[in-house]
């Protein structure tokens, strides 16, 4: 079904039967990118990909006050040819997953991660200042 990636950035690689819609927020209307790409481009499908935002992106907006930008709704839609089976590549550049909610089992370790650094980071300023006081 039509969801957001839970990282900062998300690449698909286009496939060859293509099937990847994203949600035109402007158009409000779902797109066949992958399918216009197809009919667009005169190279190697596999040689091009689509890229889009993922749910990381309302963190680092909070962090810079950056413009408006919104995780990419997507899903996978009626295929070209029906019956042939779809492959799809998806490369996620995964940001502050403590700051974002948790979709996968590779998020809990990430944010699992990220706070023993940060408890490590914390535990080295304060013995730092304790240092600097005597």
């Amino acid at each position: 079904g039509a969801h957001t990636d839970s990282g900062l950035l998300t690449a698909v690689v286009l496939s060859d039967e293509a099937g990847l819609e994203v949600f035109d927020r402007k158009l409000q209307k779902w797109v066949a990118v992958e399918r216009e790409l197809h009919r667009r481009l005169e190279v190697a499908r596999h040689s091009r990909a689509v890229l889009f935002w993922g749910d990381s992106v309302t963190y680092l907006q909070r962090e810079r006050n950056a413009p408006p930008l919104a995780p990419c709704l997507h899903r996978v839609g009626q295929a070209e040819t029906p019956g042939v089976p779809r492959f799809s590549v998806v490369f996620k550049q995964r940001t502050a997953p403590i700051a974002t909610a948790c979709r996968y089992q590779e998020d809990y370790e990430l944010a699992h991660g990220q706070l023993k650094a940060l408890e490590q980071a914390g535990d080295r300023k304060q013995g730092a200042g304790a240092q600097e006081k005597e």
